[in-house]
């Protein structure tokens, strides 16, 4: 990072230094100064203390990084094409992201109004909020969530705790969300459980949008699907899962 920000220095004051050559060689050729006079003139050496103070602001460059990781921020499109959007996160980085990966949802500002013809309608000037994981990568850039690549994170833990409840025989809290054919869907932190009408009390089942204990009683993997049983009726007959149950592969950065 520190080596990023000392090369864009640089970069920076060769630009300026360049104009002023310039500048100057003008000035210099109409008052008749002897160029070559000038050539054998010692350079002035920078200032320590104007060293210091430029080591300083680096310094605090790489500490604020530090502190955004973790933090929501707003990112500006400056370039679209048909799979991708480029994002100018104001920290003299820029990040490739997969519109698939995206939600309107994120949209903060745009330049236009934010009316929009299709989901993946991004358009430049448009600014998105991400999530920042990473504040630098090995390859130099930050690494960025979206909103639905947090759903998906958040998903994963869901059904990777839900499944050590069932492996030790712990109850799970969930609420009754409304009557299917069959029996009930339960909302457990975000995902959609269900219940059969056998497996449930009728005092549970009143009880609906009320933080009620479940057993899992099975849990499908290939189809998403958790089987609960009321944990306040008769104990439930032996847990089972399937084969295919060894945890939701993470495939956040796909795509990108």
């Amino acid at each position: 990072m520190q080596l990023a920000s000392l090369r864009y220095l640089r970069q920076l004051c060769a630009h300026q230094a360049k104009g002023f050559a310039t500048q100057s060689r003008n000035q210099l050729l109409k008052a008749g100064t002897s160029l070559e006079s000038l050539a054998a003139e010692p350079l002035e050496e920078e200032p320590q203390q104007h060293r210091e103070a430029d080591l300083e602001l680096i310094r605090r460059h790489n500490s604020s990084l530090k502190q955004i990781k973790g933090q929501t921020i707003g990112a500006r499109i400056f370039r679209v094409d048909k799979r991708f959007i480029f994002l100018d996160t104001g920290f003299n980085k820029h990040v490739k992201f997969s519109r698939k990966a995206l939600l309107l949802s994120q949209l903060v500002s745009s330049i236009d109004g934010g009316m929009r013809t299709s989901p993946e309608d991004f358009r430049v000037g448009d600014v998105l909020k991400f999530v920042v994981e990473e504040t630098e990568t090995p390859y130099g850039d930050m690494q960025l969530l979206s909103e639905r690549q947090l759903a998906a994170d958040k998903s994963v833990q869901v059904w990777n705790t839900i499944r050590q409840a069932m492996r030790q025989n712990e109850s799970i809290m969930g609420r009754v969300l409304n009557s299917v054919p069959g029996g009930y869907c339960i909302g457990v932190a975000g995902l959609v459980a269900f219940c059969p009408f056998s497996a449930i009390a009728g005092s549970t089942a009143r009880r609906i949008g009320v933080l009620q204990p479940f057993l899992v009683l099975r849990m499908e993997e290939d189809r998403q699907n958790i089987i609960l049983y009321d944990a306040q009726k008769r104990p439930p007959p032996l847990r089972s899962s399937s084969r295919r149950d060894e945890g939701l592969t993470n495939n956040r950065y796909q795509g990108r």
